[in-house]
């Protein structure tokens, strides 16, 4: 599988006046360190993920930010993969600062099961990540992915370091963010369930 061909990349889509007001939303959140889940965190725990993550519910105070995000994932399914989407999942804001790092995951996990529509409990089914800080805030902290025949497109995280740049791929891509070396990166990641 080419990942890279498998990845919708939305340079600078995201003015910056909305990147900082998800920001200044997202520092007023409660954090915890980032952990790992599923079965990513019962192998590896913290030796795969150092940061820390903060999560907007579905409030009203932040539909800007989730009327946003359905549009653009939407869109980019349209386009792209045709998914079956049901919903997202709560937004984690992600805080990267000097040694954090997440290694390489798929993010492909059920959501919980919902007795009020009995079967399957839905899955993720896209990925994304809003970059909202500016390149040169930090040092490091490059988000990648890998295709099955292990090569990384270096280039991706160049195009797509320039704030407001969203990505969107199906969740079992293979992906990281690579060690932060000095600075602050924040972002803004999230999942789109199906059945």
């Amino acid at each position: 599988m080419n990942a890279t061909s498998n990845i919708a990349c939305y340079q600078g889509l995201i003015k910056s006046e909305m990147c900082d007001r998800i920001i200044t939303s997202g520092d007023a959140l409660s954090f915890d360190d980032a952990e790992m889940a599923g079965k990513e965190a019962s192998n590896y725990g913290a030796e795969r993920r150092k940061g820390q993550v903060a999560f907007f519910s579905h409030d009203p105070e932040f539909d800007f930010i989730f009327d946003g995000v359905r549009y653009f994932t939407d869109r980019a399914n349209t386009e792209n993969w045709n998914f079956d989407l049901i919903g997202l999942l709560p937004l984690q804001y992600s805080i990267y600062g000097p040694d954090d790092f997440l290694e390489w995951h798929r993010d492909t996990l059920s959501a919980p099961a919902d007795p009020d529509h009995p079967g399957p409990p839905p899955v993720r089914k896209l990925s994304f990540s809003l970059q909202l800080s500016d390149a040169d805030d930090y040092e490091g902290g490059d988000f990648q992915v890998r295709d099955d025949d292990d090569t990384v497109d270096d280039d991706l995280w160049t195009r797509m370091r320039q704030r407001g740049s969203f990505i969107i791929f199906p969740s079992i891509v293979l992906h990281r963010v690579t060690k932060v070396t000095g600075g602050r990166r924040r972002s803004l990641v999230g999942w789109v369930l199906g059945p």
